[in-house]
């Protein structure tokens, strides 16, 4: 009897793009990436970004553009992918056998759509279920994503959850066709750690329970180590090395080294090792007092859902301070108070002593940085546009030198 083939295997995959206008050659993206994943397995293709994760998914599921030129062979069960596939054919091996977890769900989900009527969507596309058996299906998957109240949940629209919760809605969207291979493009990078651990092992038992394989492409080789059996280390396109997730930290390998040492736990210990004792600074900066917020509820709802209440902290000069807390505990609703975006029920933002809630902040002394560059930024600026409009809103520096 000839061995079961692996689920996916790629051989000698090499991918390029044309370069820059103006520019000569073509911009390489993949270089002879090699490796294979078998059923109830888990790979992690961990790197830096602009390593080629991202690149590696999208030639697996079919969505590279047109102007990508794709060398070598991607094998589904020992058929030919690369090349070969239709987008007819790809529409029916998408969602049923091969899922995307994306990375972005706000680009992802329909914000026009409740996200229960999209996740029962995906149930009666990839399930073949009628509608009646995929909205009743609906509140125990998003429960399975840890999601409650679940029916509460369904009737909500994107803009009305937290980036943390829509992540594990997209989720449960890629596990509704139940596909015996799951690629995740960094699932978790919007999750708190509760959250994390919750999707990941729902994953898990997925993988196992099924006999499927899971793809996690991932930036933190913290997650790869606990949740992965092989790793796959990339750099610039190509592999670095292929270790399983227990040798880790015996790697000799420079790069891999590198991102063992920098994994959050060690530059914690590191921090905390040699942090020199500082003297508290005087003053105050900012001053939460009393800030509460709830927003509306949904028409026919008795009561609006709390986004913080009562909220009181102290920022100094100097000094950071960090907000934690689960998905939706009202983290990123306190940064929009601060930046003037949401006004608040109660209390008052106050910066330097000066009532910043009820007047527009100084754009110069209160900045955000979004959570999510996909939809933070104008896709048809380039970079230098993009960063020197702040640049001549604000008056900084001369206008001859903010060019390039």
């Amino acid at each position: 009897m000839s061995p079961e083939p692996p689920l996916l295997e790629l051989a000698g995959l090499s991918l390029s793009y044309p370069a820059a206008p103006g520019a000569a050659g073509r911009v390489v993206a993949l270089d002879r990436v090699s490796f294979a994943i078998a059923r109830r397995s888990t790979v992690a293709l961990v790197g830096e970004s602009g390593s080629g994760k991202s690149s590696i998914a999208k030639a697996i599921l079919g969505l590279l553009p047109e102007t990508a030129r794709l060398d070598g062979a991607i094998r589904h069960l020992g058929q030919e992918l690369a090349g070969a596939a239709g987008e007819e054919a790809w529409r029916g091996l998408r969602g049923r056998h091969i899922a995307l977890i994306p990375q972005d769900p706000l680009i992802a989900l329909d914000p026009v759509q409740r996200v229960g009527r999209q996740l029962e969507e995906a149930l009666r596309l990839h399930r073949g279920l009628d509608r009646r058996a995929a909205a009743a299906e609906v509140p125990r998957r998003l429960a399975d994503m840890g999601l409650h109240p679940a029916g509460e949940i369904a009737r909500r629209y994107p803009h009305q959850l937290s980036g943390g919760q829509l992540q594990r809605i997209l989720i449960a969207i890629a596990l509704a066709g139940e596909p015996g291979l799951i690629v995740a493009d960094e699932p978790t990078s919007g999750l708190d750690v509760t959250a994390q651990k919750i999707v990941l092992e729902a994953i898990g038992q997925r993988v196992r329970q099924s006999g499927a394989a899971l793809l996690l492409i991932t930036h933190d080789l913290a997650i790869a180590r606990r949740h992965a059996d092989r790793i796959v280390v990339l750099r610039d396109g190509g592999i670095v090395e292929v270790l399983a997730a227990a040798a880790v930290a015996q790697s000799r390998d420079p790069h891999t080294r590198a991102l063992f040492d920098a994994m959050p736990s060690r530059q914690a210990a590191r921090l905390r090792a040699g942090a020199p004792a500082v003297a508290p600074p005087a003053g105050v900066l900012a001053r939460f007092d009393q800030v509460a917020k709830r927003f509306p509820a949904r028409r026919g709802a008795a009561a609006g859902f709390p986004g913080i209440g009562g909220l009181s902290l102290t920022l100094r000069p100097g000094r950071s301070l960090g907000l934690v807390g689960e998905s939706g505990s009202g983290k990123s609703t306190t940064a929009r108070i601060a930046a003037g975006l949401v006004r608040p029920d109660a209390g008052a933002f106050l910066w330097r002593e000066e009532t910043a809630g009820s007047a527009r902040p100084r754009p110069r002394d209160i900045q955000l940085v979004f959570q999510n560059p996909y939809s933070s930024l104008n896709p048809k600026l380039t970079v230098e546009q993009i960063i020197r409009e702040p640049l001549d809103a604000l008056g900084i520096g001369a206008p001859a030198g903010r060019a390039g």
